[in-house]
């Protein structure tokens, strides 16, 4: 377990530097550097000419990507499935349910992904993480690949290659599918922001990393089967709960006001409940949405009937100008 905590170790020791820094103006410092930066370089010729930025990468890209790369190294490695002795064997054996053979390719994928390191040589690499990167501060520049920036968004060090050891590929995929979506971005965003907090403050990158490597140890021991089974997928399911697992960590860190020196125990715990309660989670985490999607379909409408109203008080008095300017 020891392992687990310390990328966030390593990254809260980071942090003292900073002391006297809040990481909200960090970010704003961040932001305000990339801003400045512009995006042209000398042409053989003398002049400048445009740099172009980075397309960002789907979540669809990156999988896609992932169904064609010779993945054959990792799975021949992998342990999809926790190795249990004696009583525990037998329980198991007899009264947990075995995830269907239809879905074991889909499963291999997650813990191969988990097991593929990062390649400075792939463009497709460099491109994730300049999309997370700009998805969560809001720049739209790229950066540099190697920087304290990264620090920003909550990676130990200046290259973000290096927490990635333990849960390999699977961390980025995972962050490119929270910041991708609308939805979920909105979502992000609103933990990211108390990631950035000046007294509750985390890595937020450091963090999630830890959130997926909870979510292969559940889906290694069983605990996400059944709903695998039942809704004939595993990538969705162990995306959902590792995005559910993520938002029931920041509600607990936001309400009973967590600090950086509260994080091993915050993550014990965490890992403890939503192993016990995957079905819970994730209902919770459906409800969380339904629950946000509604309030901004409302807001839209307040903000369309407030624009209705301007537009006809404007009409209205340019009408009354017109009948005086007759007069």
């Amino acid at each position: 377990m020891e392992e687990a905590f310390v990328t966030l170790k390593r990254a809260a020791l980071a942090a003292v530097k900073y002391d006297d820094v809040s990481p909200k103006a960090m970010l704003l410092e961040a932001q305000a550097e990339w801003s400045a930066v512009e995006t042209i370089q000398p042409s053989e010729s003398g002049s400048v000419k445009p740099v172009p930025k980075t397309r960002l990468v789907t979540y669809s890209e990156l999988l896609n990507h992932f169904q064609t790369v010779d993945l054959s190294q990792e799975t021949a490695t992998i342990v999809p499935v926790q190795r249990r002795s004696g009583v525990s064997a037998l329980a198991h054996a007899v009264f947990a349910p075995k995830l269907q053979k239809s879905l074991h390719r889909e499963r291999n994928l997650i813990f191969a992904m988990a097991l593929y390191g990062f390649n400075n040589g792939q463009a497709l690499h460099i491109r994730v993480l300049q999309t997370i990167y700009r998805k969560l501060t809001g720049t739209s520049l790229d950066c540099t690949r190697f920087g304290n920036h990264w620090q920003v968004i909550g990676f130990q060090g200046a290259d973000p290659a290096t927490d990635l050891r333990g849960t390999g590929f699977l961390s980025l995929v995972h962050l490119i599918y929270l910041v991708m979506d609308d939805q979920r971005l909105q979502l992000t965003l609103e933990i990211f922001r108390l990631s950035q907090d000046k007294i509750q403050n985390f890595p937020f990158c450091a963090l999630s990393i830890n959130v997926t490597r909870i979510t292969l140890q559940s889906l290694r021991e069983g605990v996400l089967t059944r709903e695998c089974n039942r809704r004939q997928e595993v990538l969705g399911v162990a995306n959902e709960f590792y995005t559910a697992t993520l938002y029931h960590l920041y509600y607990i860190w936001r309400h009973q006001k967590k600090t950086i020196t509260d994080t091993g125990f915050v993550l014990k715990e965490v890992e403890t409940w939503v192993k016990k309660n995957p079905s819970k989670v994730l209902k919770n985490l459906r409800a969380i949405l339904t629950a946000k999607q509604s309030a901004r379909k409302v807001s839209k409408v307040e903000v369309n009937k407030k624009n209705e109203n301007e537009l006809s008080f404007t009409k209205l008095a340019e009408t009354d100008v017109a009948d005086s300017a007759q007069v």
